[in-house]
């Protein structure tokens, strides 16, 4: 195409667009062009061979919003609103990914999608499997039909002595901890299996390898969610879908700054929730089924695999300053 105003040539060169444009759409960017730039151009010519960026400008700005999300990679994440789950959306979005923000918090939710652009978010308590359907149909909608990775990171704690618990904390624990996380498994199943080489990772814990006191309860549901991980591990590579389970120690969150004073020698919350977000991320495209996080925690597993039972549960106590 070639602009002409009065004696002065401007050649605009543009990447052909791969499908046509319709003419009405073309007229309207050309006025628009015409009017700003070139006020009261004299004639303007086209040269057929010259539909350049100007087609792919145009074509671009016509796809529905839910068909651009198709071209992204796209990532639905519980627990998003704080601590890991919230380091990991915007893990995510700073590779380019679009990011399905769910949580309770809504406050949080609200302020975590201002900040990231390429995101949609919903309350969601993962309790209430209604909701959880609701929420992966939502996210459907806004993706394109499609979801490359579910992070299943909502969870919950509550520590002490075993009979110190109430029931209300132990109930919230195996609801959140174990039911939750099997209504999110259970639907996202029909996303993962139309999205090629997608991933569900499972926010498990250190406290998935040995019972750790003070953190029974916390400790039995997270040996749920390993076992889980691993069964579905196998079950679901008839349909391509990989199936990870992430084991950090305690976290610098809120969550890992409630423990005991008693866990502060040996077990101190050291490790950033960005760290643990990276390591999402390159399980994605890792091979492994079990991500055990950090180098202390990885001796402690080992350890507690091949010692003789007695010493392995003399190291644990040691470990909790018991």
């Amino acid at each position: 195409m070639v602009i002409v105003k009065g004696d002065s040539t401007v050649d605009i060169l543009v990447l052909m667009a791969r499908k046509p444009v319709s003419d009405f759409l073309f007229d309207v960017y050309l006025a628009i062009f015409s009017h700003y730039v070139f006020p009261s151009p004299s004639r303007v010519l086209f040269d057929p061979t010259c539909l350049k960026v100007l087609g792919s400008i145009v074509s671009l700005a016509c796809v529905p919003t839910n068909k651009r999300a198709t071209m992204t990679k796209s990532v639905f994440i519980t627990g998003a609103a704080q601590g890991i789950g919230l380091a990991t959306a915007a893990y995510f979005h700073r590779q380019g990914w679009f990011v399905g923000l769910y949580d309770i918090n809504e406050k949080g939710l609200e302020s975590t999608h201002r900040n990231l652009t390429r995101s949609c978010y919903g309350v969601l308590d993962v309790r209430d499997e209604s909701a959880v359907i609701d929420a992966f149909r939502d996210f459907s909608l806004q993706s394109g039909g499609k979801v490359d990775v579910v992070v299943n990171c909502a969870g919950v704690l509550s520590s002490g002595y075993f009979e110190n618990i109430d029931a209300a904390a132990t109930d919230r624990m195996i609801d959140i901890n174990v039911k939750g996380l099997t209504y999110v498994a259970r639907h996202a199943l029909p996303l993962l299996k139309q999205t090629p080489n997608s991933v569900l990772v499972n926010i498990c814990s250190a406290s998935s390898i040995y019972g750790i006191p003070l953190l029974g309860v916390y400790g039995a549901t997270k040996h749920y969610v390993n076992g889980l991980t691993q069964a579905l591990s196998i079950e679901w590579q008839q349909f391509g879908i990989r199936v990870k389970a992430i084991k950090p120690p305690i976290v610098k969150t809120a969550m890992g700054m409630s423990l005991p004073a008693s866990f502060d020698k040996h077990m101190a919350a050291n490790m950033d929730a960005e760290y643990v977000a990276e390591s999402i991320w390159n399980s994605v495209s890792g091979s492994r089924v079990s991500y055990i996080l950090g180098l202390k925690t990885q001796c402690l597993g080992l350890l507690c695999r091949w010692l003789p039972d007695s010493l392995a549960r003399g190291l644990m106590k040691r470990a909790c300053g018991l």
